[in-house]
């Protein structure tokens, strides 16, 4: 049910609900639905950017996975629990927590799960600027999630290798990736990873000369972004920052912010066209 939120941008009501319900429920609730529930407020806390709530939550929904059993369960929350410790910047914590997931998933053959955490230490191996290793993590994801028709991680994986592609400054592969991630996020109405899309498809569009063009996606993808709470990943903070530098310096600040603020007005369409 948190995915519903989520996707939709409303993550402080779907918080609310959440802990209403385990309010509600407590301990006399079934061991794995209540660890979904944290798993859920975790992930909505962490995309608000409350890290230390997404780690407390986390932590709290691996306790109740372990002694629930369920090996599905126990990954999720291992996953989670990564989310929070990688995007507080203990990278070592995240990828021992993504690589015992990951050991058991490749067991079982959940190809969901496999493609999920393979992506998450790409982005690790990303944050420390190991681009080659974070290509190759992706690359395999974006593989199983296409092979697989998981949508979500293809639109994330396509637009995580728009990223490695755009840093490695190889603009032609990158406009293909960015373009499917933001048309497989438009069929899922997913707002946060059709916004992820519009970020890569604005440094496409610094690279390419159109300076003006990326300020108004970028415009459009916050006007997705900050009205609901949603806080930016350190990493793509800094690609962003990266891009919006050259932006503003190719046709300064008054020009770039007329711009940025057309684009939070625009139509999506319009905006990317």
């Amino acid at each position: 049910v948190w995915r519903f939120w989520s996707r939709r941008g409303y993550l402080a009501e779907g918080g609310k609900w959440i802990r209403q319900t385990l309010d509600k429920t407590g301990e006399a609730a079934n061991a794995k639905l209540r660890a979904t529930a944290y798993y859920g407020i975790g992930a909505l806390s962490m995309n608000q950017g409350d890290l230390k709530a997404a780690e407390s939550y986390g932590e709290v929904d691996l306790r109740i996975a372990r002694a629930s059993g369920d090996q599905e369960t126990i990954v999720r929350a291992l996953n989670v629990l990564g989310l929070a410790k990688q995007n507080m910047g203990d990278y070592a914590a995240a990828q021992a927590l993504y690589e015992e997931g990951l050991a058991v998933e490749r067991a079982a053959g959940n190809k969901q799960l496999i493609a999920v955490l393979v992506g998450n230490l790409g982005t690790v191996a990303h944050a420390l600027e190991d681009y080659e290793a974070a290509r190759k993590y992706y690359e395999e994801a974006y593989a199983i999630a296409k092979a697989e028709s998981i949508f979500p991680s293809l639109a994330n994986q396509a637009s995580n290798l728009a990223e490695t592609s755009c840093l490695k400054e190889d603009y032609e592969a990158a406009l293909p990736y960015a373009l499917e991630a933001l048309d497989v996020s438009e069929k899922l109405g997913d707002r946060i990873l059709l916004a992820h899309a519009l970020d890569k498809l604005g440094a496409v569009a610094v690279a390419a000369g159109e300076p003006e063009k990326a300020a108004r996606l970028w415009g459009a993808a916050r006007a997705m972004f900050e009205p609901k709470g949603f806080k930016i990943e350190i990493t793509e903070q800094r690609f962003l920052d990266h891009y919006e530098a050259s932006a503003r310096s190719a046709i300064g600040d008054a020009a770039f912010a007329e711009a940025y603020r057309e684009g939070q007005s625009m139509h999506l369409k319009k905006a990317v066209a």
